[in-house]
């Protein structure tokens, strides 16, 4: 060591000489005074369990809604993939050491997995107790120490088993079972806790939650089944019309009886038997379905949801989400399994077999890609038992939550990528100037490369597809969805603020009880913001407008006929488009956000909420959430609400079909186009309808033209006198577009 080195050590040493330790003690109580003068080891608090034993979550486990929403939560951990983190890869202890652990997984009696569900099964039972089985294992030559089996425990068996200090520290383990106490080394277990907030050591299971719909639900199954019994055949009755002998009568009896044990019967004279069957009820299938909703609300994103007290839906995509908040809960237990698992397996791994501490922790990759298709695939199946709701826009909802990758945009020579026009920079954009009174008089830019969204074969039939710049229609709106999206979220961002200030201003000291109705009518979005919202949505479209018919003129064949061609859409007709859906869009939005924000606060009055409680309902409320973005420091908007992206894509789609029908449609050329074909291959969010229609031709497509539905970026693509087409309109199927759509 050098001098410098020395001084410098030894002038730290003498300045912190005098510095005060931090206190390392323990000094508050963990556990209740129930069990703190007691010398038996503490009981699991949970009320469920001690009334109605530990048969209780198993037999909740048999029920169909129960078992695949808690098998659903636990394979979205347990099906990715993992992996132990070195950060440098030139560290050659670290990479050994990964190649060991991997090595020594792959060497475990039965599946890894498996015994990772085992340990998950906390999430039913609370806590889970795995025991760890050593093995010795050669490795590259060498003894080692590794893993021979990991096998789950009884749960119940370690009721009152924990014996812990005042401070809560677990001082020793015992397992009771048949007598038989077996006192349990900790470090020979991995004991992991689901909810510790609950308990540190026992936690508590999700299906607590989930107790009291699947205890109905198990009611409402046996009332059904009764129900059935008695009233399916009918209810049978007999009308005497005269009088029978004492013999007659007992044998009618009788038969009326043990009725549901014949198969057919000879009434004597005088006896009418008649049949009545009782009203068709579905509301023990509705309850059913309730209860099931329930059950799901309660396991899969337990007490996070946020539904607001009155005329909640809890739909997907008119929310922020359950599935975003699923997610976060799912990693927040995967990070919590990777640190149970580090602590209590892979720690000791490394320390017996490289003599460190210091080791690459074990990591489950993040759901991406396939893994996230599948996992969007199981919520689709809970739709479909009703769990959730639905509606047109889950799928690209689900996309953007979940930030999966978008679908590959085809990149062609002299392309920009997605989100960046051609000439943005203020360079040429090799498309004709939609401003300009004529063509240039240079020669047409190629033909795109259109074969990564349409086949050879197609193209082959079909030439005018040919034409089509998909790749640059997709890229321009691709563009201005963003920028629009980001702009309006902004403006729904301060009107956040503001109506969180009004509200605050309301409740001034006061609490809920205390607010008047009158009070909430005062609530208002600022005028300024709404015109800035109104003037943001006019020009976003008109951006559209404009982008859309650049790129239109450049399919037109014939460049002499291109020459005469007005710019676009007619002025009267393009002006009227624009107010009428900008303040259509801004009246929505006013409407809904306000109607939101009463309930909230109606619900503060209802239930006597504190300012806080109401500002939190206010985020977490699923229609405000699907509106109004979380903002940052700055004001900004950090995130793209679902409705504001349903409504930019379908009304920015909108604007693309009204320039190029404007301009296909014009006077000048009449008798040029002769048809259309409906194509969807630049749609994401395809629907039935739109993959109906997808290739058909119509001379006029009128209402069943496109956009046909939510987030629908479907098109027209025309059909010239150039063109070979043999002039016959295909046949359309039954189907219709979506409501509203036509």
């Amino acid at each position: 060591m050098g001098l410098k080195e020395r001084v410098r050590d030894g002038l730290r040493s003498f300045l912190l000489a005098d510095t005060p330790a931090p206190p390392t003690d323990e000094i508050l109580f963990d556990t209740s005074h129930v069990f703190g003068s007691l010398e038996f080891g503490k009981y699991n608090p949970d009320v469920l369990l001690t009334n109605k034993g530990p048969g209780v979550y198993r037999r909740m486990m048999h029920d169909d809604q129960v078992k695949s929403v808690i098998m659903f939560k636990i394979f979205s951990i347990t099906s990715r993939k993992f992996f132990f983190q070195v950060d440098d890869e030139e560290d050659a202890a670290m990479r050994e050491m990964a190649d060991f652990f991997e090595f020594a997984l792959k060497r475990i009696n039965g599946s890894f997995t498996d015994s990772l569900v085992g340990i998950l099964s906390a999430l039913y039972n609370g806590f889970s107790i795995t025991e760890k089985v050593w093995a010795p294992i050669e490795w590259q030559g060498r003894a080692m120490w590794g893993i021979d089996k990991l096998k789950l425990r009884p749960f119940e068996t370690f009721n009152g088993g924990f014996k812990v200090d005042i401070h809560g520290n677990i001082e020793s383990l015992e397992q009771k079972s048949l007598g038989n106490d077996v006192t349990v080394p900790l470090d020979k277990v991995i004991h992991f806790v689901h909810q510790p907030d609950k308990d540190l050591h026992y936690g508590e299971s999700d299906l607590r939650a989930a107790y009291r719909p699947w205890w109905l639900k198990d009611i409402a199954l046996k009332f059904q089944s009764i129900h059935l019994e008695r009233h399916s055949g009918g209810f049978i009755w007999a009308k005497i019309t005269k009088p029978l002998n004492v013999n007659t009568q007992t044998k009618l009896e009788s038969f009326l009886q043990n009725i549901t044990a014949k198969t057919t019967a000879r009434m004597p004279d005088g006896v009418d038997l008649n049949v009545i069957h009782p009203m068709k009820t579905d509301a023990f299938e509705k309850a059913i379905a309730q209860y099931n909703k329930a059950i799901a609300r309660a396991v899969l994103v337990p007490n996070l949801l946020g539904l607001s007290e009155i005329g909640q839906t809890g739909s997907f995509a008119q929310s922020q989400t359950q599935l975003e908040i699923f997610k976060q809960v799912i990693d927040a237990i995967a990070d919590r399994i990777e640190e149970a698992l580090n602590e209590q397996l892979f720690k000791q791994l490394a320390l017996w077999n490289f003599g460190t501490n210091d080791f690459p922790p074990f990591k489950f990759e993040p759901l991406r890609g396939s893994e996230l298709i599948e996992m969007v695939k199981a919520w689709g199946e809970l739709v479909g038992k009703r769990a959730v709701s639905h509606t047109e826009s889950d799928e690209s909802r689900i996309r953007e939550i979940l930030m999966m990758p978008e679908k590959a945009e085809p990149i062609e020579d002299g392309t920009p990528a997605p989100g960046e026009p051609e000439g943005q920079d203020g360079g040429d954009t090799g498309l004709p100037d939609a401003n300009a009174d004529h063509m240039p008089d240079e020669e047409e830019p190629p033909a795109p490369d259109n074969s990564k969204f349409v086949s050879k074969k197609e193209l082959a039939h079909k030439p005018w597809l040919k034409r089509v710049r998909f790749a640059e229609m997709k890229s321009a709106l691709d563009a201005n969805d963003e920028e629009l999206n980001q702009d309006v979220a902004d403006i729904m961002g301060r009107i956040s603020k503001s109506l969180e200030s009004q509200i605050a201003t309301i409740f001034g000291q006061k609490s809920g009880t205390h607010i008047k109705s009158v009070e909430i009518a005062t609530i208002k979005i600022p005028k300024k913001d709404l015109a800035d919202l109104r003037k943001t949505i006019r020009a976003g479209l008109t951006g559209t407008l404009d982008e859309q018919t650049k790129v239109a003129r450049a399919e037109l064949p014939k460049r002499q006929l291109a020459k005469v061609i007005r710019p676009g859409m007619d002025e009267t007709k393009s002006e009227r488009f624009l107010s009428s859906r900008a303040m259509q869009i801004t009246g929505v939005l006013n409407d809904r956000t306000l109607s939101a924000t009463q309930n909230v606060m109606q619900n503060a009055i209802k239930y006597d909420k504190t300012l806080a409680e109401t500002i939190d309902a206010m985020r977490k409320d699923t229609d405000l959430v699907s509106m109004l973005p979380r903002v940052d420091s700055a004001g900004r908007a950090i995130n793209i609400p679902a409705r504001i992206a349903t409504i930019v894509r379908t009304n920015t789609a909108e604007a693309m079909n009204m320039a190029r029908q404007s301009l296909f449609e014009s006077p000048e050329l009449e008798g040029f186009v002769r048809s259309f074909e409906y194509s969807a291959v630049i749609d994401d969010n395809t629907s039935d309808y739109c993959e109906a229609m997808h290739g058909r031709i119509q001379i006029q497509w009128g209402s069943l033209g496109p956009p046909a539905h939510f987030n629908c970026r479907s098109l027209l693509v025309p059909v010239t006198v150039v063109d070979d087409w043999d002039g016959k309109e295909s046949r359309l199927p039954s189907i219709r577009p979506a409501k509203g759509f036509e």
